[in-house]
């Protein structure tokens, strides 16, 4: 995901708990952005990773034209500002089946005949 994704994600994460926050000190929403990074860095990485990642993947199964089996196993490294961010989702697909017309096969059918004993 290239750094610019990642920036504009982190800035509406930050953004939102700028709202939403009560900081002593700040009327609600008034609260500077340093003052959040500081207080709620880690919880945004996490919402922010979260975030990426469903928006990604979705897109990346679309293009590659994959439809899972399984839930994916996910792992990526740490999230950092102004720096791209790489993930990796390890997922089962079912397998491609290519059916090949056979021919030389006789099939018979059964006759079945019903009389009184078998009924």
């Amino acid at each position: 995901v290239p750094p610019q994704t990642v920036n504009d994600e982190f800035s509406k994460a930050f953004k939102y708990l700028q709202r939403q926050a009560n900081i002593k000190g700040f009327r609600k929403g008034k609260a500077p952005i340093a003052t959040i990074k500081t207080m709620y860095g880690d919880k945004v990485k996490s919402d922010v990773v979260q975030n990426i990642i469903q928006a990604t993947y979705w897109n990346a199964l679309k293009e590659h034209k994959l439809i899972p089996v399984s839930m994916p196993a996910i792992d990526f490294e740490e999230i950092k500002e102004d720096a791209p961010f790489t993930f990796t989702a390890n997922f089962e697909i079912r397998p491609e089946i290519k059916i090949q017309k056979k021919t030389g096969f006789k099939v018979e059918k059964e006759k079945l005949t019903v009389n009184e004993e078998r009924i």
